[in-house]
């Protein structure tokens, strides 16, 4: 996920800039949305992977949060006021897939493991993340000089994370985890 999502996630602000003409201080305040979703949403979503299982609840909150990234593919000038959905719905539907990977990594581990675990799932998505970005900078370039329209650039560009992520429910559909007592 990591690699998917920072693919071309970073370059959401520089879209807001460049293609809709929205300012930084109105960009801050559209993208502060997500980490408030995100603090609402957490008890809830803990809530849910104890009762449902961390696999259904990490694949129920992946596709919803990416359903609603799809609307990024539709933004521009005339409906900036889609970006406060897409934000919101970020924060309240990643805690959810956070939540469950975290917790099903705990559970799969075994404990004298978890920490070096945990570490090494953090390092490897971490890299993932950093390798992303130059990768995405550089395709959306590369279309711009070929002459593609930027508007059309950047909607292809946001519909790779949310095909990408479904893809994932799938492989993590084939994971085992034990049924909750």
């Amino acid at each position: 996920m990591g690699f998917t999502i920072n693919l071309f996630g970073p370059f959401l602000p520089v879209f807001m800039y460049e293609q809709l003409h929205i300012t930084v201080a109105k960009a801050n305040w559209i993208l502060r949305f997500g980490p408030l979703g995100a603090a609402v949403a957490f008890p809830a979503w803990g809530k849910l992977s104890d009762k449902y299982g961390n696999i259904p609840t990490a694949i129920v909150a992946l596709a919803l949060w990416q359903v609603f990234a799809l609307i990024l593919c539709f933004v521009d000038t005339g409906n900036i006021w889609l970006f406060y959905i897409v934000s919101i719905s970020g924060g309240l539907f990643s805690t959810g897939y956070g939540i469950g990977i975290f917790s099903l990594l705990l559970k799969l581990m075994p404990p004298d493991s978890r920490t070096m675990g945990i570490a090494l799932f953090v390092s490897i998505s971490c890299l993932a993340a950093a390798v992303a970005p130059p990768l995405g900078g550089f395709i959306i370039t590369w279309a711009k000089a070929q002459g593609y329209n930027p508007l059309t650039i950047y909607h292809f560009a946001f519909l790779s994370a949310p095909v990408f992520s479904m893809l994932s429910c799938l492989v993590l559909r084939k994971v085992p985890e034990e049924k909750r007592g």
